[in-house]
């Protein structure tokens, strides 16, 4: 003998209350604000002087995250141009670091620079990650072109942000691709930067205002229904 399962129908009601919830939660997750937040920020300093970025030659900046992981949104820097030297010349990449502090493995490549006016220059972060309390690599380099192109330095050591820029070991230079790195610190002040993360996504207020009542109100639905069986 065959049984037919029962499903109790649930109310129009609960339902619509129900999808009203739904669509909260979706809107509890949040999306992330356009503009991006500058983790380390020194361009306001003042100006100390140009580091090279000659044939193969490579550059780096240390810096270091905050409390709080992120993704990369772009990294903005300025370079100066001689000859028919072009921002085309220059590829970003980031770098993880060693134990040591010293420029470790890449993590990512940057997008293209693009000029931002004033001699500002915004490569694309790709939204690569960046964990917290993890000290990372810039590193701009020329990879081969004998058009000169320079990267400023500050001389200042103060600078804006959750992130920070590390006293030792904050700078490094390469030759050429098959020469060692060389570090230095802070001496006459770090390359100039600025180094933008996504916002994280935050709940919106008005969704979880329509959430609460859609939640409250499900329940007592539900126990009249079940009464009534």
């Amino acid at each position: 003998m065959l049984t037919r399962l029962r499903t109790p129908l649930v109310p129009s009601a609960i339902c619509r209350l129900l999808a009203a919830a739904a669509v909260a939660v979706i809107a509890l997750s949040g999306q992330p604000a356009a503009a991006q937040t500058a983790l380390v920020d020194n361009l306001n300093g003042p100006y100390g002087g140009p580091t090279g970025l000659f044939q193969a030659t490579s550059v780096g900046q240390a810096f270091r995250t905050g409390a709080s992981s992120h993704t990369l949104h772009s990294v903005v820097v300025p370079l100066e141009f001689l000859s028919s030297a072009t921002p085309s010349n220059i590829v970003g990449e980031l770098y993880g670091a060693n134990g040591d502090g010293t420029v470790g493995s890449l993590q990512a490549t940057l997008g293209g620079a693009a000029a931002e006016g004033a001699g500002l220059y915004r490569l694309s972060g790709n939204n690569a990650a960046l964990a917290a309390l993890t000290t990372y690599w810039l590193v701009l380099r020329n990879p081969g072109s004998p058009d000169f192109a320079f990267w400023s330095y500050t001389s200042s050591t103060n600078y804006s942000g959750d992130g920070t820029l590390p006293a030792t070991l904050s700078g490094a230079l390469k030759a050429d691709n098959s020469s060692p790195w060389s570090y230095f610190p802070q001496l006459a002040g770090p390359q100039m930067l600025q180094v933008n993360v996504n916002p994280e996504a935050t709940p919106e207020p008005g969704a979880l205002m329509l959430m609460l009542p859609a939640l409250a109100a499900v329940g007592p639905s539900l126990r009249r229904q079940s009464n009534r069986r």
